[in-house]
């Protein structure tokens, strides 16, 4: 996992990979992009738009995945993430190929992080993480996009 900000995220040499998603985040409205829908920046990369109130954690999926790096952005709002390692959790659904996505049942011990306008991250296959929690300022509606990288 790797945190990120918009306007530093250069300074981070193990971001340069992703260079590709970075300069079509620089250069496009990803809020003029229709919501809920896959879109692609090339054959390989696509990201979805999303918007949602963040949720009270008992409604939120501990997951990961396998063959795409997902990286999260916030473009309004904030949003918890709860992170652990895959050795603390156990598997509540079986990995979902069609899908990408293996769901675990809570861990009992996890880190959060909090992300607001302009912040990322990147989730790496096996990455366990739990998006879409709200953030200790409260309930609010957070607007995002996550790009689905595959594994090369």
């Amino acid at each position: 996992m790797i945190q990120f900000d918009l306007n530093t995220y250069q300074e981070n040499p193990k971001l340069k990979t992703f260079d590709s998603v970075f300069a079509f985040i620089k250069n496009n409205n990803l809020r003029s992009f229709e919501k809920d829908k896959k879109h692609f920046i090339d054959e390989r990369i696509f990201f979805t738009l999303m918007q949602y109130e963040s949720k009270d954690i008992e409604n939120c999926p501990v997951e990961s995945h396998e063959k795409y790096i997902d990286i999260q952005m916030i473009l309004e709002g904030k949003e918890g993430f709860g992170v652990t390692a895959k050795e603390c959790v156990e598997i509540k659904e079986a990995y979902n190929t069609e899908r990408d996505v293996v769901f675990y049942y809570k861990a009992s011990k996890q880190d959060v992080i909090e992300l607001s306008k302009n912040q990322g991250v990147v989730f790496f296959p096996g990455d366990v993480h739990e998006p879409g929690r709200t953030p200790s300022a409260g309930k609010n509606m957070v607007t995002k996009v996550v790009f689905k990288v595959p594994v090369v």
